[in-house]
């Protein structure tokens, strides 16, 4: 997963001169997607395409067929 920080860091380079409207979206957004995915990797058992032993499920929700 990708620290936070570096992308917080980019958003900041990228909307120095720009409207900061856009950059609390694009803030927000970051955060919402960076929680969304430690709340997966918490339920599955692994970071996001980690091989593990002790990974409980997938995250797309892949079973095993007949």
């Amino acid at each position: 997963m990708a620290d936070p920080r570096v992308a917080v860091r980019r958003l900041l380079d990228k909307y120095e001169v720009e409207a900061p409207d856009d950059l609390v979206r694009e803030m927000l957004a970051t955060m919402a997607q960076f929680f969304m995915e430690a709340e997966v990797s918490a339920q599955v058992g692994a970071q996001r395409y980690e091989r593990s032993e002790g990974r409980t499920t997938h995250p797309n929700g892949y079973r095993d067929r007949d």
